[in-house]
């Protein structure tokens, strides 16, 4: 079974909560699988710079640790937790126009340090 045919605790609360409030009716099991796929959150690439609604730049940081992914603000260079930027989160490109406040040297080293642990 691959990650995307499961669903967390979370997701059955929150789809729960939708449900009640919204429905107050039976559905069939493509309708709840639907409405939580609809409603889960991306898979962020590690390494990937992501865009908050504010503008803020955050860099994905794979960890090693088996403790999960967290992100470091490009602005700061501070680390925070998977839950503190702002969603929705939109993948920054090649094209993309933001200007990242730190150098390419220094997400270069932010590589380096991750790999060597």
């Amino acid at each position: 079974m691959s990650a995307e045919d499961t669903i967390t605790r979370e997701e059955l609360a929150a789809y729960c909560g939708r449900l009640a409030r919204d429905r107050g009716s039976y559905l069939s099991a493509d309708e709840i699988w639907k409405d939580i796929q609809d409603c889960r959150e991306p898979e962020y690439e590690p390494g990937a710079i992501y865009q908050d609604p504010a503008g803020r730049a955050w860099f994905r940081v794979r960890r090693d640790d088996l403790s999960g992914a967290s992100w470091r603000c490009c602005e700061s260079g501070s680390i925070y937790s998977h839950d503190v930027p702002e969603r929705p989160l939109l993948k920054m490109t090649a094209g993309s126009a933001v200007r990242l406040p730190v150098s390419r040297s220094e997400v270069i080293d932010t590589l380096s340090d991750e790999r060597s642990g």
